[in-house]
């Protein structure tokens, strides 16, 4: 062994770093300066998912776990990071080299959908020198990385071959993605010299140079320095990577003392690897200061997991218990952070200048995790409270109902309940009962049983719909919105439509339930169940749909419902007649009529003091035509009409100039004497960026419209 190892070494020590015939050069400094001038602050975290213990777990087809890892990046965007430093092994790679390849573009798309760019780092002197493909061993209680592998490690020197593999990965790799601008930069060899190796590690290192070169990605070169680099592998850095990037687990200021030492070479910094709270190396004191210098920030660890480096590198915990001090890593398995003053300071450090929404943030689901607020309700409780409800879309799914309380009116909320696989569902109360009522959805797209649910604490538990008895009404694929629920001669009125399969959209039928006022409303026996009735599209050229219906009543006490028309020129609603039998009909001829912003969700109420019908809607001003109108959301106006038929705008309650990225939909509102009080799924900038469009909401936002009646 002995002899093979300095075979290999005299060998590669004297393969001289030439770059050869065709072979790209180092980036000039102007380039490079110029690259990095257009790039936001990179800051993150070295990023191992916490159910891997080493790269070869988070890799190889059999423990890859995208679930967690779009979990985590999750919870990295939600504290405005947007870089991540990752590790791959050549073993991954060839034991299965385009299913290693298929990963890493999983791993990119789901990295990519947060905002965040990745480093992907090559070979690695750190830790266990040997490995195997298949199951990876335990974790270690209490140890710091004690499944963690180096790459190529002691292999190296026991198989010659080897290093024709090694450029054959390398290689294979840079050409797949080197055009990716999802990745930010090639972190070619980690910590080179460690373990011991030292020197041993520079004919490694130049060659992995010579080869990325060779290959010539669109992305920059570098491997790092630390505090082991013998001074030729920290020259041979300085000369050939194409940005500096560095390891520093010091206090501020040796760190800061570092950072000026290489400033002299005049390029871009990013340090790849820091935090380390035993140390004095924490997010309130490094990363402030590498912000100020424009350096990179990627600290050690995010999720506590398998990789335990909450533990110290060289004070173990044997017992596995959890120390009071975290050496390294954020968060907590459940997305809880170790310290909250640290995510303040993050959050502080990443947060982008921006212009909060109109109204009282309710909630914000940060426009960078693109896991979008929907279906705003409210309801007004027996003693004052405001309750308001929402879900979320995006990502895959429509998700469960979170309830929020506010005793203040309106001015704060707490969120008071969290209710697995619920959407689309309107508050109501009945005495001092409340209730959501809307659908459990089956599939992706939300269709499913139509159910109702009652509180009776305020919102803050709630009733399970398991089966008819218990608030399980239609078994199906309905659709819904958070529209108004009636009480009308004693019974109590909601619209809904069936869509009759789990996927798609468009084919939505019309129908509606009632119930005796006085009865068990969760009881599915006593609520009857209208006619469907389907949209032809034979009605109305460019129309295609009708949905999300209003029960109103009349003013000559009969039922309507009245349903948005998706329908391209805007500003059309459709009339249904209800019958005292509760049977649904339509008059194409004459049940079309105008509604500002019609073809978007609304909600319609009487009022008895003005003896008017309000709605608020998404108007498009003349300027903002001649795009998408259904899509065109950034104007909420106040309309009113005497019989249903005509409609007239009084005002515009709210506007943002911008159509792309702004907007205020799904109002659901009440009238509180003289005001108007609401609640919107509004997107709008946050401390991340821009909302992602539109229609794709990031808040849930409060609002009081004072003297609605006669105020401008």
């Amino acid at each position: 062994m002995k002899k093979k190892l300095l075979l290999f070494t005299i060998v590669l020590l004297h393969i001289p770093f030439i770059v050869g015939k065709g072979y790209a050069t180092r980036w000039s400094a102007d380039k490079i300066n110029a690259w990095y001038a257009q790039r936001e602050w990179l800051r993150g975290c070295n990023f191992q998912p916490s159910t891997a213990v080493n790269q070869l777990e988070m890799w190889q087809k059999e423990s890859f776990d995208p679930m967690t890892i779009n979990r985590e990046l999750s919870w990295a965007a939600a504290l405005g990071f947007n870089c991540m430093r990752v590790y791959l092994h050549h073993l991954a790679w060839e034991t299965d080299k385009e299913g290693f390849k298929k990963r890493v573009r999983e791993y990119l798309s789901i990295s990519g959908k947060y905002g965040i760019s990745t480093v992907f780092v090559f070979f690695d002197d750190c830790w266990n020198p040997t490995y195997k493909a298949g199951e990876q061993p335990a974790p270690v209680p209490g140890v710091h990385n004690s499944g963690w592998v180096r790459d190529p490690g002691d292999l190296l020197y026991e198989r010659a071959e080897l290093i024709q593999t090694l450029e054959e990965y390398v290689k294979d790799i840079l050409f797949a993605f080197s055009g990716d601008e999802r990745i930010v930069f090639w972190d070619l060899y980690n910590e080179a010299g460690n373990s011991n190796y030292k020197n041993r590690s520079l004919p490694l290192l130049r060659k992995v140079f010579e080869w990325a070169r060779s290959v010539n990605p669109s992305q920059p070169l570098t491997a790092g320095i630390w505090r082991g680099s013998t001074s030729k592998i920290k020259n041979f850095l300085l000369e050939n990577s194409d940005l500096i990037t560095y390891h520093n687990y010091s206090d501020s200021l040796s760190h800061q003392k570092e950072i000026d030492r290489l400033k002299q070479y005049g390029r871009p910094m990013v340090c790849t690897e820091y935090m380390n709270r035993r140390d004095c190396s924490t997010f309130q004191t490094i990363m402030p200061m590498l912000k100020k210098n424009a350096v990179g920030a990627i600290n050690w660890g995010f999720v506590a997991g398998k990789t335990n480096t909450i533990y110290a590198w060289d004070q173990p915990i044997r017992d596995g218990s959890e120390p009071s001090v975290w050496f390294h890593d954020i968060l907590r398995k459940d997305g809880t952070p170790f310290s909250i003053q640290e995510t303040a300071t993050i959050k502080a450090l990443t947060a982008k200048p921006f212009m909060p929404p109109p109204g009282t943030v309710i909630h914000n689901s940060i426009a960078a995790t693109h896991r979008y607020v929907g279906s705003p309700s409210i309801a007004v409780l027996e003693d004052g409270t405001y309750v308001a409800s929402h879900d979320y879309f995006g990502n895959g799914r429509v998700s469960d109902t979170f309830v929020y309380r506010s005793i203040d009116k309106g001015a704060t909320w707490n969120v008071c309940a969290h209710i697995d696989r619920l959407n689309w569902a309107t508050l109501f109360t009945r005495g001092r009962e409340l209730y959501l009522i809307g659908v459990s959805p089956k599939g992706s797209q939300g269709y499913g049983n139509f159910v109702i649910l009652r509180s009776m604490n305020g919102g803050r538990s709630w009733t399970t719909p398991k089966d008819r008895n218990s608030g399980l009404l239609l078994e199906g694929f309905y659709h819904c919105a958070p529209v108004p629920v009636i009480f009308h001669k004693g019974k109590i009125w909601r619209a809904l439509e069936n869509q009759g399969k789990i996927n798609g959209w468009g084919d939505f039928k019309a129908l509606t339930v009632h119930v005796d006022e006085d009865a068990d409303l969760l009881n599915a026996d006593n609520w009857m169940v209208s006619n469907e009735l389907p949209f032809d599209k034979s009605w109305l050229p460019e129309a295609s749909a009708w949905l999300e219906g209003n029960m109103v009543v009349a003013k000559d006490n009969t039922l309507k419902n009245i349903l948005r028309v998706h329908y391209s020129k805007d500003d059309l609603a459709a009339v249904v007649d209800i019958s005292q039998e509760g049977l649904l009909s339509f008059n194409p001829q004459q049940g079309f009529v105008n509604l500002p912003g019609g073809c978007k969700k609304f909600t319609i109420r009487y009022d008895s003091v003005s003896q008017k019908y309000w709605t608020l809607s998404n108007y498009v001003l003349p300027e903002d035509r001649g795009g998408n109108n259904e899509r065109t959301r950034n104007t909420i106006a106040l309309c009113w009409s005497d019989n249903l038929q005509q409609w007239h705008v009084k005002d515009i309650l709210l506007h943002h100039d911008d159509i792309f990225h702004h907007g205020f939909q799904y109002l659901d509102w009440l009238i509180e004497g003289d005001d108007i009080i609401a609640v919107s799924r509004t997107a709008s900038d946050d401390r991340t960026g821009q909302a992602d469009n539109q229609h794709n909401a990031n808040y849930l936002t409060f609002h009081r419209f004072l003297g609605f009646r006669t105020n401008k």
